[in-house]
């Protein structure tokens, strides 16, 4: 045996390792207490080259007389071996003693298994701690042998008031020769067990600006990600580095790579040549096959079950498998093994693991696996397997992985059939994931069509990705082109499949163009025609998926046109009506009954929507979902609830792989933001989603989807004063919606806003007549939001005399609505009315519910706005000095909110207020909820102008839309 002479490493400036000063801390502390005269026994743990003998060489420092040893598995089973070696005469003894200890390990007396060799050798360490503080370091110790393991024991049992410290140094869940003696000397005498890990980025850096300079965060990443944050690993790759004269700067990352996989194969094959060839044969096979279980390694490496288990075992102790087996403790570890192997006997392991996990058989993703490595898919059932696995990775919510089956099946087919089939499938996988990245496919495969009812079904399933990727108008073209084709080959005279598809191509085209009018005269044509064709065809009874599809386009051209608010609602339910879900018909219903108020009914779609949205793993129509369910939710007045579903489906856009190409959720989150009072927050994310004013609108969503962002322009300018560019905004909104068809006052409430702009210019019978523009459609549609909304806008342009009736009437109308913001607003503009006409005390009455309703709604610019006329109605807050905070806010929750304003800890609020920390979280999450706020931060910057009245942020009265005044000390018309 020799002594380890440890690794040169980078070191903190007390002296320890990079990264393990808690670890040498702790060292140091038992050093001073064996120093003191009490004996102490450290396990130092870790796999293989995580730096444990680097740990051990600082350790124990001055006035220590420091024995080591490190053992090797050949000398595991000699007795006595490690503790022979590490008592070998030390240099620094005084004569007589160095004499006694000679003669205690002279070969005259052979060390045996007795009690008296066991005295022997604690003799030698009484002679050696008499003279100074003793260290014995053992390195390796899972090999050594099991005669020196009982000695330890032995001698610690009789060292407990000596000066004397033990560090055994160990691979973590190694499987040692004599692992009982092991596991009992740790159980049983040692004072501390220190686990060593991987070293954390940050300390990898720290090495990396140690041996080369500062780094670039990007190249001491890649520094982390090769080396594992093995620190034998890390300083092989720095070396590397090093020679190579490579700076850390983030442009050489690609070397740093380059350098890290040729170091890590270095070492690998340095450690692999000690390894007996059954082992590398073990190791080649798991490197290739994954974890197959033991058994079917074994067979892909020709060894047995048995045998496979020990050379697992042996690859866990040299630190290259994870300590169950089951995969490399590093990916680079694994990627370096398969670069040692000829690409010949890669090929024939993965043949090899194809045929064992199919004879076997395996679950089939598993077989599949393998098929991706295989050069050529030699037999048919190896297609026949890849198309099963792509079907079973749908089905468990995976298209990524789908997409890679079908991907290497359409590399390694010929059939021109079979190609287009895969095509077209590979497409369909896509849109799950990026609807936008199939369009190219699906465009291609419709040019291709053989038939023109292939043509057909190949041109809807275009029309419906161009529609969820909000690119209707190249679509209309392609879905004209195979209606026409269609009609012509038929020549009027269709079975009763090309008349099921020439009616689903009209269905489409009409979607497309409630989306957004074409731009040619010829498209707008089209649509126009297929929109009487949907109109007049009789109602399809619904057995079949594209029978119900038909329904639910039928249901939308009614809810648009805004004829009959039940008649929709029948035709909405019947496309439903069935346990085969499609995500298209649940889109079109749910917002048909929405529009409808029908709560309950769309509420249950949506979950439904999301729940499947979410098990499929179809994140675009997940994030579609639950942006949709938040506009449904701020139409209702709910913009508590409305902020949350918007924010979980904008965090889903930031971090899909389609990231911030939908402006859909940014739009709904900025509206719901305005309402909720917090109108700058909106406009910075806006901004910081690249959305400006000015731009084109969206033109793949819905007339009442496209319109949120010019609604949101038009309240922004009226915020900023400019009423003209407010106005004009609003009416285009509106013109834009007509064009489309789109003419259901509830789909967009521009109208209402324009007739308030238009009263305030001194333009009343302009408003009047833009209100009778929308009554018609209003009394078709019939439901109290749309007739109450109407009520709403003919009492804005009435006189004062006549205008109280009215929102009397509107108020008794919106009454049975589930639409709350249009009852918070009709509370809010009658006790207005009501200030001016000098009642104050029936002022109050309806101010009071304005500012109770918006308050539980979470809409705090309408609170605040309907806080100040209270006041100025002679109303009482909680407070005489709150302003609308007190209204949002319980005297104790904002008593937190100001503590935690100023930074002061959750639990100093709870130990200067005597409560439990649980009761401030409660009432910080509940402050967090009504402020519309996700952080302190936010808290610090809102609370302070709802604390103050005259700084609230303010809404007139409803869900969004900017801040109107009544003059303080008047009563006078605004």
């Amino acid at each position: 045996m020799t002594e380890v002479v440890p690794q040169a490493g980078s070191r903190s400036p007390d002296g320890s390792p990079t990264g393990r000063t808690t670890e040498s801390a702790r060292l140091r502390e038992e050093a001073d207490l064996a120093r003191a005269g009490r004996g102490r026994l450290v396990i130092v743990r870790g796999p293989s080259g995580i730096g444990k003998s680097a740990l051990l060489d600082g350790v124990p420092g001055d006035g220590f007389t420091v024995l080591r040893v490190t053992c090797r598995e050949t000398d595991s089973a000699t007795a006595y071996a490690a503790a022979s070696e590490l008592l070998r005469t030390p240099a620094d003894l005084q004569p007589r003693a160095r004499e006694q200890l000679a003669a205690a390990l002279s070969a005259a007396t052979p060390l045996t298994g007795a009690y008296p060799t066991l005295r022997r050798l604690e003799r030698c360490v009484a002679l050696l701690a008499a003279h100074r503080p003793l260290a014995l370091v053992v390195d390796d110790a899972h090999w050594c042998d099991a005669s020196s393991l009982r000695w330890l024991r032995f001698l610690l049992t009789r060292s407990r008031h000596r000066p004397l410290l033990v560090l055994a140094a160990s691979r973590d869940r190694a499987t040692p020769p004599d692992g009982d003696e092991l596991e009992q000397l740790t159980a049983w005498h040692a004072s501390a067990v220190l686990g060593l890990g991987p070293l954390d980025p940050a300390t990898v850096a720290d090495v990396v600006g140690q041996r080369l300079g500062t780094p670039e965060p990007q190249f001491a990443q890649e520094c982390a990600r090769l080396s594992g944050g093995n620190p034998r690993l890390l300083h092989q790759l720095l070396d590397a580095l090093s020679n190579a004269g490579v700076q850390p700067r983030a442009g050489e990352a690609e070397r740093v790579v380059e350098r890290g996989r040729a170091t890590v194969r270095a070492s690998l094959r340095t450690r692999l040549a000690m390894l007996p060839q059954p082992v590398r044969n073990v190791l080649a096979a798991l490197a290739v096959a994954g974890d197959i279980g033991p058994a079917l390694v074994g067979a892909m490496a020709r060894v047995s079950a048995g045998r496979a288990r020990t050379a697992l075992a042996v690859l866990r102790e040299e630190g290259i498998v994870t300590p169950d087996g089951s995969g490399f403790v590093h990916e680079t570890i694994r990627q370096a093994v398969i670069d040692t192997l000829p690409p010949r006997e890669q090929t024939q392991l993965c043949e090899r693991a194809v045929a064992l996990l199919n004879d076997t058989a395996q679950p089939v993703r598993q077989v599949a696996e393998q098929l991706l490595r295989l050069p050529r898919l030699e037999c048919a059932w190896m297609a026949d397997a890849l198309h099963t696995a792509a079907d079973e990775a749908m089905h468990q919510g995976e298209p990524m992985e789908s997409v890679r089956y079908l991907r290497r099946l359409l590399a390694d087919q010929c059939d021109p059939a079979e190609r287009e089939r895969t095509r077209i499938r590979l497409a369909e996988t896509l849109m799950r994931l990026d609807p936008a990245a199939a369009l190219p496919d699906l465009l291609a495969a419709v040019r291709r069509a053989a038939t023109p009812v292939e043509q057909a079904r190949l041109a809807i399933r275009y029309g419906d990705a161009a529609i969820a990727t909000q690119r209707v108008l190249t679509a209309e073209p392609v879905l004209a082109a195979a209606l026409e084709a269609l009609r012509t080959a038929t020549g009027g005279r269709p079975s009763p499949e090309e008349a099921e598809l020439e009616c689903r191509l009209r269905s489409t085209l009409v979607v497309i163009g409630i989306s957004r009018a074409p731009d040619s005269r010829s498209g707008r044509a089209r649509v126009q025609e297929s929109a009487t064709a949907l109109r007049t065809t009789r109602q399809p009874a619904g057995d079949t998926l594209e029978e119900r599809r038909i329904l639910a386009a039928q249901a939308l051209l009614t809810a648009v046109e805004s004829r009959s608010a039940p008649a929709a609602v029948t035709l909405a339910q019947r496309a439903l009506t069935s346990a085969v879900w499609d995500d298209w018909i649940s889109h079109q219903s749910s917002w048909v009954l929405a529009l409808a108020d029908e709560v309950e009914l769309s509420s249950q779609v949506f979950e439904q929507a999301l729940d499947v949205s979410r098990d499929q793993g179809n994140d675009w129509v997940h994030h579609q979902h639950l942006a949709l369910r938040g506009l449904t939710l701020y139409l209702r007045g709910a913009i508590h609830e409305g902020l949350a579903e918007a924010r979980r489906a904008l965090e889903l856009d930031e971090r899909a792989s389609w990231r911030r190409s939908s402006t859909l959720p940014p739009s709904v989150m900025a509206v719901l933001l305005t309402a909720a009072g917090r109108p700058e927050a909106a406009d910075k994310l806006l901004a910081r989603r690249g959305i400006i004013e000015g731009a084109d609108t969206p033109d793949g969503e819905l007339g009442w989807a496209r319109c949120l962002l010019s609604m949101y322009w038009g309240w922004s300018r009226w915020r900023r004063g400019d009423r003209a560019g407010a106005l004009r905004t609003f009416l285009r909104t509106g013109d834009e919606l007509r064009a489309s068809g789109v003419v259901n006052p509830v789909i967009s409430p521009w109208w209402m806003y324009a007739v308030k702009l238009l009263v305030k210019d001194g333009r009343a019978p302009e408003a009047r007549e833009l209100i009778e523009q929308v009554a018609t459609p209003a009394a078709n549609w019939g439901t109290p939001r749309a007739l109450g909304q109407v009520l709403l806008a003919r009492a804005a342009a009435a006189d004062q005399r006549k205008s109280i009736g009215l929102y009397l009437e509107a108020a008794d109308v919106l009454a049975g609505a589930p639409d709350l913001a249009s009852r918070i607003q009709v509370d809010y503009q009658l006790g207005r009315a009501l200030l001016q006409a000098g009642d104050p005390a029936a002022a109050r009455k309806h101010l009071r519910q304005a500012v109770d309703l918006a308050t539980r709604t979470g809409a705090h610019g309408s609170a605040g706005a309907a806080a100040e006329l209270l006041v100025m109605a002679g109303g009482r807050l909680r407070k005489a000095t709150d302003g609308p905070a007190s209204l949002l806010l319980t005297r104790s929750e904002l008593q937190i909110a100001e503590l935690a304003m100023r930074g002061v800890s959750n639990q100093r609020i709870a130990d200067e207020l005597f409560i439990t920390l649980r009761t401030v979280e409660t009432h910080l999450t509940a402050t967090y909820r009504k402020l519309g706020v996700s952080n302190r931060r936010e808290l610090s910057q809102i609370l302070p102008r709802w604390r103050h009245g005259q700084d609230a942020p303010r809404a007139e009265g409803g869900a969004g839309g900017p801040a109107v005044r009544v003059a303080r000390g008047s009563a006078g018309s605004r």
